[in-house]
């Protein structure tokens, strides 16, 4: 693989690995990390995503990681369900750099496609308008927790734990 990488974390069942991936990358992801100076038409070309791959655990049959969520999210954070089946992540559309304060919560299964279970711009309440990040499964897998707040870059994390039902989208708090 050649790109950055970052976050590895086992399945519960130990079985494979999921990491963050941005392919052909030279830097960190994020608004925060140093890149040269955008010149042509800007957003149009060398659009870095950040994506979720996943790579068998068992040494003894090497294969190239799988992405596991789709090219036209930029995910940020992610965790594994307790089944080992799914994931939870918080992503936006590309460029990550500009889309991490409108980014929304979603689960998948590992061949499945994503569904957006929170989109904080559009509930009702004292979530509206914030960004979340650190998204956490329980552990009988019916709740995802996070951290929802006023967080000024990706990656400094503050404010406080919501939960989220895992399996339908939520429009209240």
């Amino acid at each position: 693989m050649k790109g950055y990488v970052e976050a590895p974390a086992f399945s519960p069942d130990g079985s494979r690995v999921a990491f963050l991936y941005v392919e052909g990358a030279t830097r960190p992801a994020g608004a925060l990390a140093a890149m040269k100076p955008p010149s042509g038409v800007i957003g149009e070309e060398g659009v870095e995503i950040q994506r979720v791959a996943v790579a068998e655990a068992d040494a003894a049959q090497p294969a190239a990681p799988a992405m596991a969520t789709p090219a036209n999210l930029h995910v940020y954070e992610f965790d594994w369900s307790p089944d080992a089946k799914s994931l939870a992540y918080v992503a936006a559309d590309p460029p990550g750099e500009n889309n991490w304060w409108v980014a929304k919560l979603y689960t998948q299964e590992l061949n499945g496609e994503p569904k957006a279970i929170l989109a904080p711009a559009e509930v009702a309440g004292p979530l509206h308008g914030l960004q979340i990040a650190v998204p956490r499964w329980s552990p009988d897998g019916k709740a995802i927790a996070f951290i929802g707040g006023l967080m000024s870059d990706q990656g400094a994390t503050g404010g406080d734990v919501w939960m989220v039902s895992s399996r339908e989208a939520s429009r209240r708090t």
